[in-house]
């Protein structure tokens, strides 16, 4: 993840991408067991949202987007940002909360979760790198077919030399199993079992991702301008792991609301700047200014 922070402090903050050249160990996959063992099923009010999820999608000039007509169903949120779906007959389904796609086999209850990367950073060895959000989905694995994963990854460019595969974090290890097809959107592969599942890429050329600007506002006793500006990846993990970031921080930010497609595709290890020009807006333009003596 790139992140560009406007303010005090900014330097202790960034966005939670990051590569490992170390072996897979075991600590992590034994991690996301206990992690995952117990869920907190406790149904949240139909008006909640995850905040968190910024349910970005690629808008991008270089990409040409299938238009796969996938029934859309929207998940009951439950609690510890937790996600649950009721689904009464076999077919395919997309999640209008994260993106996932369910391919199913007869009726089944599903819950999943967003997870952070950042735990299982280890895990993922180079040439292989982080293509889209880790994801923890519990249900009768023999009623899913597959499921599709959404990925950051801006395909308009190259796509011939590039492989895709999914990382499954088990309690025995985490290994690297194959996919069953791939889109300008999402990373197909078939259930297997489930625990921490999220897709990986290997490229012999320049990947580039898709982009977000997430923006927040200092809160001050007085009225403040300073505020930070993340640009990362198009990536639920790398975005939640931000929004910790930022409530964990010494300060108190309020998320602006805005659109948060980034038109730049981004590079893993470069820099970005975020250049603004100064402009303001005076409302009324006309003031009537009454003297009394």
């Amino acid at each position: 993840g790139i992140c560009f922070c406007s303010g005090e402090d900014s330097s202790s903050e960034s966005s939670s991408e990051s590569e490992s050249d170390g072996e897979p160990g075991g600590s992590c996959a034994e991690e996301a067991s206990a992690q995952t063992e117990e869920w907190e099923e406790k149904e949240l009010p139909k008006e909640h949202s995850h905040s968190e999820l910024q349910k970005i999608q690629p808008h991008c000039e270089h990409c040409n987007v299938e238009n796969k007509q996938n029934e859309q169903v929207t998940p009951r949120p439950l609690s510890r940002e937790q996600f649950l779906l009721k689904l009464d007959t076999e077919g395919t389904y997309q999640c209008t909360e994260t993106g996932l796609i369910f391919e199913v086999n007869r009726k089944v209850d599903i819950k999943y979760c967003v997870l952070s990367w950042s735990k299982f950073a280890d895990l993922v060895v180079k040439p292989w790198v982080v293509g889209g959000p880790l994801f923890d989905v519990k249900c009768d694995p023999t009623c899913l077919t597959s499921i599709q994963f959404p990925h950051s990854l801006c395909l308009g460019h190259h796509n011939a030399n590039m492989t895709f595969k999914v990382l499954h974090v088990k309690s025995s290890g985490a290994s690297l199993e194959s996919t069953m097809d791939h889109s300008t959107t999402h990373v197909k592969w078939r259930v297997s079992s489930l625990s921490p599942v999220g897709p990986v890429i290997q490229s012999e050329e320049t990947v580039y991702h898709h982009g977000a600007v997430i923006l927040y506002k200092a809160i001050d006793q007085n009225p403040s301008l300073s505020f930070r500006v993340y640009i990362a990846t198009n990536n639920e993990s790398f975005i939640k792991d931000i929004s910790k970031s930022v409530k964990h921080s010494s300060k108190k930010f309020m998320k602006i609301d805005k659109p948060p497609v980034c038109q730049k595709l981004l590079e893993n290890g470069k820099k970005y700047r975020l250049i603004s020009e100064p402009e303001a807006e005076i409302t009324p333009e006309v003031y009537i200014l009454k003297i009394t003596t």
